[in-house]
């Protein structure tokens, strides 16, 4: 049941950036903008926790399915879309 719900999630994730691309073109960017840093900062973190599993400073043993993944990235782009008018992204993306 939860592949379902993330796969429907992943699915209206999607559908509505497409929407909101031919809607609002300068918005979608924007939100794509902010999604990729957010994705950029998450990266950023997995790999310091990777390095820290490394030298056994910390343990971390998870493996990820690329459907995890991808609900990730979805997640992401509805968390830059929610935050899109805040005034601390207009700094952060230029």
């Amino acid at each position: 049941m939860d592949i379902i719900i993330e796969i429907i999630f992943i699915i209206l994730t999607l559908a509505f950036s497409s929407i909101y691309t031919k809607k609002d073109s300068k918005g979608s960017r924007k939100v794509f903008a902010i999604a990729f840093i957010l994705i950029l900062a998450l990266c950023f973190i997995f790999s310091i926790v990777q390095i820290l599993t490394i030298l056994n400073l910390f343990e971390f043993t998870r493996n990820y399915t690329p459907l995890e993944i991808t609900t990730t990235l979805s997640v992401m782009y509805w968390i830059a879309f929610a935050f899109r008018n805040s005034k601390f992204w207009d700094k952060v993306t230029g």
